[in-house]
């Protein structure tokens, strides 16, 4: 059954290292977006320039590993770009009522905050590129994978939605992400 939704979809997804997307399976994202019904079209880092406000984007893995992409929605008006959702499951520093500091980053982690590298997934990458990226205005919808990082952002204010990541049943999943996230789609509606 195809759907007729008031926006197209659009997922950016990180290909396995010195793999393209040519010919390369289609993220997770896709499969499930896909498996519902909807036309999906997946892309690696890049500019979204081309994409209207009827579309939403929806970026799997980490804000930092689509640096382009990113910047692209950053400098158009929130009014111009599409909607975006980021399902991030990269970590993020445990919340305060958790008692545990953050943890210190080792010398890899420096490296690759220091080089500005685009695989950097530690943490404090993780967590400054998105304060960054919600000052903006980006993401529309942010999703975590777990109770404990929807708990970090609600102690700065921000409303995370958890997604686990058993997103499929061979996972653990009891439910399915797609109708899960369509259904938070549709409880946020009204910010587009």
């Amino acid at each position: 059954m195809r759907h007729s939704f008031f926006f197209a979809w659009t997922t950016c997804a990180r290909p396995q290292p010195r793999q393209s997307f040519r010919g390369s399976k289609p993220s997770i994202v896709t499969q499930l977006l896909r498996g519902r019904g909807f036309e999906v079209e997946q892309r690696d880092d890049g500019p979204l320039d081309d994409l209207s406000p009827e579309y939403v984007v929806w970026i799997w893995g980490c804000a930092n590993w689509f640096p382009r992409a990113m910047r692209s929605l950053v400098k158009r008006p929130a009014e111009a770009r599409p909607a975006t959702v980021l399902w991030h499951v990269e970590p993020f520093p445990l919340p305060r009522d958790s008692g545990q500091r953050w943890p210190r980053p080792t010398a890899r982690d420096l490296a690759k905050i220091v080089l500005r590298d685009s695989l950097a997934s530690d943490v404090y990458s993780n967590y400054f590129t998105l304060r960054r990226l919600i000052a903006r205005g980006i993401p529309d919808v942010l999703a975590v994978t777990s109770g404990e990082r929807a708990a970090f952002f609600a102690e700065r204010g921000l409303d995370a939605f958890v997604a686990l990541f058993g997103y499929r049943k061979d996972y653990g999943a009891t439910e399915d992400a797609a109708a899960c996230v369509h259904s938070t789609f549709r409880r946020h509606k009204a910010s587009f």
